[in-house]
């Protein structure tokens, strides 16, 4: 049976998978990864807790706290906590996070009284606000002189300077005591619009910010926010938002961690999924099987092994569930390419793909024959040191047809004997052998170039021969 790949990429064919937008009636309804049973642990903790704390939800990039976190949002609001979900990487482009901060907490003005309120607090933060510009000097000058050189106009400046700092020392008592009623009129307004339960701020890609927004952020939260009825929840990736420390103090040798903690009350991170559940989500998800139609037993054959080899490569190295996804939709898009009447080693497609995505240095050196045949092992698959008989068949029909690609036929097979040894195992793994399946591969006579096709197809310079 062959079809036409054209026709599966305008109507079939998905390159992402879908976001969906969770409600308060099922808010864990889409949820593949089990993960509803975290949301109501730190809906307990929050319950339990009397007043108003830091939350860290930290977990690596690409691991789906995003998603997590507003499937939450909704699982709280079902057991009446007002919430605010704010994206601050999508916000980084204000110079004050105080405004962008206060800016959301508008959205739940909608009691009595509470507009009043809100117009109170805001204008106890106005008095203070004003002096968070950084680099005051140099705005000074600027705007006196509308040129940025420090150096040539700081002597002209000295008297501007002064008086300036004079009233900045003058208004420092000043500007202590409206913190302190800011704070005040912030607890007044969080009684107002709160359901005796704490305000859930929920701060989401913080780590993907700007470095001195992120630091800024999360230095006004502890010097303004810090008050009881609201709980703020940060979405980060720790080690990230360290090396944005890191660069705003200009050192690597600050302990960035130290310094985080002094704002995080408590840390919680996300439990890995089951790798076997999400990479057969996966497969469901960008629907590998509206390539094969009715073809069940080609699917059955390439469905084993492109899964288990994709699940024992992601759990080797440990590779985000966002980078998965990737991988997963680029497959999902070569796959198009092929005819069914064409061959299709899913061992070797779902690692070059693999290495595609995740390792480009290393997919090059071998598209550009870089590496020296007999040290491909070594350099590849060998190095997963897995007696794992899919691992051992990927590496089998990447030696004998690297052989091939590079043009080294003559050492592969010689007077019926295997010249060349696993570098894993050379054992019987469920009937799997080294030896043997390259001998299959020479007495079959499958000698062509399949490394070759497979480049082409990966790097998306050819299609499929009806095409």
């Amino acid at each position: 049976m062959n079809i036409n790949s054209t026709t599966f990429i305008k109507k079939s064919m998905k390159l992402k998978s879908k976001d969906f937008v969770p409600t308060s009636d099922r808010p864990f309804f889409y949820c593949k990864l089990g993960r509803e049973k975290y949301g109501k642990i730190l809906t307990e903790l929050i319950s339990s807790a009397n007043d108003g704390f830091v939350l860290a939800i930290n977990n690596k990039w690409g691991t789906g706290k995003s998603t997590f976190v507003k499937m939450w949002q909704q699982q709280l609001a079902s057991r009446e906590y007002e919430t605010i979900y704010f994206n601050a990487w999508e916000n980084d482009f204000e110079d004050s996070p105080l405004a962008a901060i206060m800016g959301e907490l508008k959205q739940v003005t909608d009691k009595a009284g509470s507009e009043k309120l809100f117009k109170d607090m805001l204008e106890a933060a106005s008095v203070f606000a004003k002096n968070l510009v950084p680099q005051m000097v140099g705005k000074y000058i600027e705007t006196k002189t509308g040129i940025k050189d420090l150096g040539e106009f700081a002597e002209n400046a000295s008297k501007g300077f002064s008086d300036m700092f004079s009233k900045d020392v003058e208004e420092y008592k000043n500007k202590k005591i409206s913190i302190r009623d800011f704070r005040k009129k912030l607890k007044a307004y969080l009684d107002a619009v709160n359901n005796n339960k704490p305000l859930i701020f929920i701060i989401d890609e913080l780590d993907r910010c700007r470095p001195n927004y992120a630091v800024s952020l999360l230095e006004q939260l502890k010097h303004f926010f810090n008050v009881d009825g609201i709980v703020f929840v940060l979405s980060i990736d720790k080690e990230q938002l360290g090396h944005a420390v890191c660069g705003v103090y200009g050192s690597e040798k600050i302990d960035s961690q130290e310094y985080l903690r002094r704002f995080i009350d408590i840390e919680y991170s996300l439990p890995q999924p089951s790798l076997i559940d999400y990479c057969n989500l996966l497969y469901k998800t960008f629907e590998f099987s509206e390539y094969f139609r009715s073809d069940f037993n080609r699917e059955l054959t390439f469905k084993d092994s492109f899964l288990n080899t994709i699940e024992i490569l992601s759990e080797h190295s440990q590779i985000p569930l966002r980078v998965q996804e990737k991988i997963f939709a680029h497959a999902r898009f070569v796959l198009n390419t092929f005819t069914l009447d064409e061959s299709l080693n899913a061992s070797l497609f779902v690692y070059l793909i693999y290495l595609k995505i995740y390792n480009l240095n290393l997919f090059n050196s071998l598209k550009f024959k870089e590496i020296k045949f007999l040290n491909v092992q070594e350099k590849t698959v060998a190095r997963l040191l897995i007696n794992n008989p899919y691992i051992i068949e990927l590496e089998a029909n990447l030696v004998f047809y690297y052989n091939i690609y590079t043009g080294n036929t003559a050492f592969i097979v010689q007077r019926q004997e295997v010249t060349i040894s696993s570098l894993i195992d050379n054992k019987n793994h469920d009937g799997v052998n080294f030896k043997e399946i390259i001998k299959k591969l020479h007495d079959n006579n499958k000698n062509n170039n399949i490394l070759q096709e497979l480049f082409n197809r990966i790097d998306m310079i050819e299609i499929g021969s009806e095409i």
